[in-house]
């Protein structure tokens, strides 16, 4: 037998989460099994929906089969074959046509000893960083005005000479970059 509920509480402590559940008008039933799919786990908000299963029709031990927040859904219009991962704060991420989107987030952390990117990256706000910034290319930087890279600055400095004072030219500088 499958029957429709709000879900009250949920909690979270064990190897499955149980879910207390108002079914029908005053049916409560608490510590419902929550199962969810292996690798995703999340932890819906009361006053969600769900659908739960009691086998045999005794209402004594249930499994909710699903649970689902019609408020907490994003409005976007999903396309055929795309995907997404939401919350109730507004965040979400959106598998879709060529792109992953991730919105709304204040603060992406990824922690691993390594982060690889393969591909250009673009980015529009500032990059700051603790640790050395090393390239195994050649750096430009203030590209819209300065059509020279790093290396050719350096060139350009470790081989410069100059009038000094009214004087003779000096000789290029005693340390190279």
């Amino acid at each position: 037998m499958l029957a429709r509920g709000i879900v009250q509480l949920i909690k979270d402590s064990n190897g499955v989460q149980l879910a207390q559940v108002t079914l029908m008008a005053d049916e409560v039933s608490d510590d419902l099994d929550h199962p969810q799919e292996y690798g995703f786990t999340s932890l819906a908000p009361a006053n969600s929906e769900c659908l739960a299963a009691f086998f045999g029709g005794e209402r004594e031990h249930g499994t909710i089969i699903t649970v689902y927040n019609r408020s907490a859904r994003p409005k976007t219009i999903l396309q055929v074959g795309d995907a997404m991962i939401y919350d109730n704060r507004g965040n979400k991420i959106w598998i879709k046509n060529g792109e992953i989107l991730i919105e709304h987030a204040t603060k992406i952390t990824i922690k691993a000893p390594l982060t690889e990117v393969q591909g250009s990256l673009k980015v529009t706000g500032t990059i700051e960083a603790t640790g050395q910034i090393s390239s195994a290319a050649d750096i430009i930087d203030n590209t819209g005005s300065n059509p020279k890279t790093m290396s050719q600055m350096r060139s350009i400095y470790n081989s410069h000479q100059h009038q000094e004072h009214d004087g003779p030219d000096t000789s290029s500088p005693n340390n190279s970059m």
